[in-house]
C-alpha cells in the first residue's frame, strides 16, 4: 500500500492564508510516494516491494521508449 509523500505545510487549512509559494516542496509533494515500512517488515516483503517498484519503472520505460 503506497500514499502521497505529504503534503506541503503551507497548503493545508491552518496555514492557507499564508499565500507564499514553495515551489520544491509542491513539486516533491506531487511526485513522491511513501512506501509501505514499518519495523516488522520482512525482508521477503521488501524484496516484493523492490520488484512492483521495478516492474513499475520497466513497463513505464519501454512505454515512453516506443
Amino acid at each position: 500500500e503506497t500514499r502521497p509523500a505529504f503534503y506541503p505545510v503551507h497548503t493545508m487549512p491552518m496555514f492557507s492564508q499564508n499565500l507564499d509559494e514553495f515551489p520544491v516542496a509542491e513539486r516533491i509533494s506531487s511526485r513522491g510516494i511513501n512506501l509501505p515500512s514499518f519495523p516488522s517488515l520482512r525482508e521477503t516483503e521488501v524484496n516484493e516491494i523492490c520488484r512492483h517498484i521495478k516492474d513499475y519503472f520497466q513497463i513505464n520505460v519501454e512505454t515512453i521508449e516506443s
